[in-house]
């Protein structure tokens, strides 16, 4: 009985354990996209430009092959794999941990910049083509 209550207060204390490491790893995703969105409003015209016209493009290229298939799967997944095994290798390293949260952070720069350059340039037309992205 004493074996069985010790084996509960280990899981209880692992699982408040893992609950404040995913906590903060969303609080550094959430911190990043908002350094995100706020660069890109910073950012000047010509590079700007450049970004409306590789959002046509992709919108353009959305539009007429938006089907979801097994290939377009494995291509964002291909894409999003070397995270993915970043992250896998950097749990095996004694200062992984840092970088990791690096990764964390990157990713959540890249979604809120471009989020901002969406809805800058689509306005109320960019949060639905994010929703339908992501």
């Amino acid at each position: 009985m004493n074996y069985s209550l010790k084996n509960h207060k280990y899981k209880i204390s692992s699982l408040q354990k893992n609950r404040n490491i995913i906590n903060y790893l969303m609080i550094i995703m959430i911190l990043g996209s908002f350094s995100g969105a706020f660069f890109a409003n910073y950012i000047n015209i010509c590079n700007v430009e450049r970004m409306s016209n590789f959002i046509d493009e992709f919108m353009d290229s959305y539009k007429v092959d938006n089907s979801y298939t097994i290939l377009g799967f494995l291509e964002i997944f291909l894409k999003n794999a070397k995270y993915i095994i970043a992250i896998w290798f950097l749990a095996f390293i004694f200062f992984g941990n840092i970088f990791v949260w690096m990764l964390d952070f990157l990713k959540g720069f890249s979604i809120g910049f471009t989020t901002a350059v969406f809805i800058n340039k689509f306005f109320f037309l960019g949060i639905k083509y994010i929703l339908t992205i992501y």
